[in-house]
């Protein structure tokens, strides 16, 4: 019962959200719409009736919110390494829609494009909402940090040498020094063996007090008496204690 109502819960807190993040982007556009309807001195509200000269300027409101979600999307699906001039590129081609847009718009009113209204200057002017629109819709929808999540990444000790590669599968203690062995090669290091136990233990088990392996080195589990061995895939037998046969598991398990 309580996973059904956190579940629903969860999915209601997400609605929300991008019910939140929709009106932030279409708010200020149609906000700037209506500012402009009201006290702009421009040629649509002079030369078209009261409701028309609304619906160019809440067309043109909603219509720039739009092109600058869609560029703001395609922006966030880009991974590049230059990302400053993909954002240009994108207000720039933002600016030449929304530009198209106007004299669109302004053909459908039945308006004509005066005199130092020309085409290059319908782009400078288009330029401020193309900016400010992919602008907002990149604020809103940040991207996620990519973050390698620590189960998935190789095993490795941070004081292994450096002329030894790869990952670790196995590791024995002895003393003050723990016996390393990687996929290419294996060393003795001195290190505490409980701090390396605890710095890879998300890849892998103590199955002893003096061993620890990987659990994607485990070729099979195998049993001589009422003892346990793990046969790892390079073929090193490695024992079992009768307090830890429970941690001993297949990757996949």
């Amino acid at each position: 019962m309580n996973g059904t109502i956190e579940d629903v819960s969860g999915t209601s807190h997400a609605q929300n959200a991008r019910q939140g993040q929709t009106a932030l982007m279409f708010g200020p556009p149609i906000l700037a719409a209506f500012a402009l309807w009201q006290w702009g001195d421009f040629s649509v509200n002079r030369d078209l009736p009261v409701f028309a000269s609304l619906a160019y300027w809440a067309s043109l409101a909603a219509l720039t919110g739009l092109f600058s979600a869609s560029a703001g999307g395609i922006l966030a699906r880009l991974d590049c390494a230059r990302p400053w001039l993909y954002r240009a590129g994108a207000v720039l081609a933002n600016a030449l829609v929304i530009a198209l847009t106007i004299i669109g718009l302004k053909h459908f009113f039945g308006l004509e494009i005066g005199a130092g209204h020309g085409f290059a200057r319908t782009i400078g002017l288009a330029l401020l909402p193309a900016t400010f629109g992919i602008g907002l819709w990149l604020y809103l929808h940040p991207a996620p940090v990519r973050n390698e999540p620590e189960d998935i990444r190789p095993a490795r000790l941070a004081r292994m040498p450096s002329d030894l590669k790869g990952e670790v599968i196995a590791m024995r203690a002895d003393d003050h020094y723990i016996h390393v062995q990687t996929r290419s090669g294996r060393a003795m290091i001195k290190h505490r063996f409980s701090d390396a136990v605890s710095e890879l233990e998300a890849h892998g088990t103590q199955v002893h007090k003096s061993w620890w392996v990987n659990f994607g080195a485990i070729a099979r589990i195998e049993r001589e008496g009422r003892n346990m061995v793990v046969r790892l895939h390079d073929g090193t037998r490695v024992p079992v204690s009768r307090s830890r046969a429970g941690t001993v598991r297949f990757p996949d398990a």
